[in-house]
């Protein structure tokens, strides 16, 4: 087999089919970093969400990285140990740019595995996928009309798992925590509910506990109220509001689970594969806080595509019974289109069911019986060329 593979990366910025806000950010697009890599007739799909207000990345900056470092990766990363092994020596590079690499490693490893005619969950030693993966309904910061059309939405196809994103306005919040309350109840679920307010008292962390406190809602847990890094405050208010807190910002990097070993109340970490930069990267976070008896939630930034959605179910498999959340998978209920087929979106009851959204198959490859399996790499296929 030729060492020699071609990378190419552009920015994706695919138009929402309505805008979605949380406290720091409202979007109408997606903002996502694209590379592909070809070798002989093989294409490996990668992509990377830099956000600001994460990793302090931009799509720019990570072009510009990516421009930076092509020359030497397309030499030594030919094969998946070449990855890991540039990769480990370049840890620091990684974290200016986590998106970037993310993106590339998810490229390369989709190209490897279909190489091997394998799944990357095959390709890395973690066996078959599973079949059916569950998400959690996620519902942003909107006025009472879009929230009460989206909770119908999300109860129609049979959603009980949400996450609610915080504006600020107590009035607002606490109106639709109890609209989401109500209308489970009249449809015979009892939902289960987090909050994320995006670090939205940052400024302001004694002002946190007093609000949540004031919503008076059923909630378990409760993600990135004050600044990022905020221990004490984190600490503090997991014990007087006896919830969980949800880290998010909090814990990009495997290094950031130090700061909170000492919580008498285990928190819970929200892994994203691209702020982690990448799925190796992200895997290591989800194993040690497993390993330290913490939950896990699979995050996903607003606008990724089927790829990071598939990245994002290694993560899911990986975290097994520490698994408490699971996000993403909105694929063309947001995106007006996707540059991979088939398109990852949720269904029924929140769940994406491999099976049932299977790639083109090989010339005489044969569907297992289990429905267990996935084909080659990601199981995407490209749609659109760059």
């Amino acid at each position: 087999m030729s060492s020699i593979f071609s990378l190419v990366h552009a920015p994706l910025e695919l138009p929402f089919r309505s805008a979605f806000a949380h406290a720091s950010a409202r979007r109408n697009l997606g903002a996502s970093i694209w590379v592909e890599v070809r070798r002989g007739s093989h294409t490996g799909l990668g992509e990377g969400c830099p956000r600001s207000y994460v990793t302090g990345e931009t799509i720019d900056g990570c072009r510009s990285w990516i421009d930076q470092h092509i020359a030497e990766i397309t030499c030594t990363c030919a094969d998946l140990a070449g990855l890991l092994r540039w990769s480990a020596a370049h840890e620091a590079e990684i974290d200016r740019a986590p998106s970037a690499w993310c993106a590339i490693e998810c490229a390369l490893l989709d190209l490897f595995a279909r190489e091997d005619g394998v799944s990357v969950e095959v390709l890395l030693g973690l066996g078959d996928p599973r079949r059916t993966y569950a998400y959690t309904g996620v519902l942003g910061d909107e006025s009472p009309e879009r929230f009460t059309a989206l909770l119908e939405m999300h109860l129609a196809a049979g959603f009980s798992d949400y996450k609610v994103k915080l504006g600020g306005d107590l009035a607002a919040d606490r109106a639709k925590l109890d609209l989401l309350h109500r209308r489970c109840t009249a449809t015979g679920r009892t939902p289960r509910v987090r909050l994320d307010a995006n670090n939205l008292w940052r400024e302001r962390p004694l002002d946190a506990g007093p609000y949540l406190t004031e919503l008076r809602a059923k909630f378990f847990a409760f993600e990135e109220p004050v600044a990022p890094g905020d221990v004490a405050t984190l600490a503090r208010l997991a014990v007087e509001l006896d919830r969980d807190v949800i880290l998010d910002e909090s814990v990009c990097r495997i290094a950031d689970l130090e700061h909170y070993t000492e919580f008498s109340r285990p928190p819970i970490v929200n892994v994203k594969v691209s702020k982690a930069g990448g799925i190796m990267r992200a895997r290591e976070i989800v194993r040690a806080a497993a390993g330290r008896g913490l939950g896990v939630v699979v995050g996903a930034h607003v606008g990724e595509t089927s790829v990071l959605t598939r990245a994002g179910m290694l993560l899911a498999q990986a975290a097994g019974d520490a698994l408490v959340g699971h996000e993403g998978g909105y694929g063309a209920h947001l995106l007006t289109h996707e540059p991979a087929a088939p398109c990852l979106t949720l269904g029924r009851g929140g769940l994406i069911d491999l099976s049932h959204a299977r790639a083109v198959r090989r010339p005489g490859q044969k569907r297992t019986a289990s429905g267990g399996a996935w084909s080659a790499g990601w199981g995407l296929t490209l749609a659109e060329r760059l």
